[in-house]
């Protein structure tokens, strides 16, 4: 059985597979806050920036 719920960054509903780690938080209610795939990679990719400094960003952006 899948759930749907709305992403935070969009505000798009989406599918939960059952099985990932969101289903599991989801079940447990431990978090109320939920990201859609593509709003998933640019946290990541938002974090990995950060991580390396404004000047070591260039081979990122170019992707």
């Amino acid at each position: 059985m899948s759930y749907y719920v709305t992403c935070s960054g969009c505000l798009k509903k989406f599918e939960l597979p059952e099985g990932s780690y969101q289903y599991k938080l989801y079940k447990q209610g431990k978090t109320k806050y939920y990201h859609c795939e593509k709003c998933n990679d640019k946290i990541r990719f938002s974090a990995i920036k950060h991580l390396f400094g404004k000047g070591n960003i260039s081979f990122i952006d170019n992707q």
